[in-house]
């Protein structure tokens, strides 16, 4: 790499570890993945979601806006975190689109915990529409919990690259090129 002609070099350090920017973005295109995903699958069979959803109970009016406007509202939240979240160049679009998705996940769980445990198990949440998790050894709604939980801590990089690219507004040290004479203050 050439050195800049002014003589100086900025040093680079790469960020690394749980709040780097490829950590962030890793978090962002997986999160992105699942939104994609769930919504697909329920846009393929909205019937088979609609199903699922009056099946829960929990919703009494509007049922068929919810079936429809949830798996777009995924998809767009997929794709709009797949293309901006984690990005430290716009931190404003990072820092909405994670917390866009980490409070749709909390209504989701909300709901879910609002549906009995034996309709849970009966019918499935419905999260990636008609496709469901085969009998397991554990209790339904605990699954749906720990999945959950999972992907609002997958966030966490997200959060800590926007709040570490705020506070590291300063711009990058520099060094005097080994190519170069020092520079001399010149006297006044």
């Amino acid at each position: 790499m050439a050195a800049p002609t002014d003589g100086l070099n900025p040093i680079h350090v790469p960020k690394r570890g749980l709040c780097g920017s490829n950590a962030a973005s890793v978090c962002a295109a997986l999160i992105a993945v699942v939104w994609i995903v769930s919504g697909t699958a329920k846009l393929l069979n909205l019937d088979a979601f609609r199903e699922i959803v009056l099946a829960h109970g929990v919703i009494e009016r509007g049922t068929d806006s919810v079936v429809f406007l949830v798996p777009v509202l995924e998809l767009a939240l997929g794709i709009t975190l797949g293309l901006f979240g984690g990005s430290r160049q716009r931190p404003r679009a990072s820092v909405t689109l994670a917390s866009l998705s980490v409070v749709s996940l909390v209504v989701f769980t909300v709901y879910l915990s609002r549906v009995p445990a034996e309709v849970l198990e009966a019918v499935g949440c419905g999260c990636h529409g008609a496709a469901r998790l085969e009998r397991v050894d554990m209790p339904y709604r605990h699954i749906l919990l720990v999945t959950n939980a999972s992907l609002i801590a997958l966030h966490t990089p997200l959060f800590l690259t926007i709040i570490r690219g705020r506070m590291n507004t300063t711009p990058p040290a520099t060094v005097p090129s080994p190519s170069s004479p020092p520079s001399t203050p010149t006297p006044r």
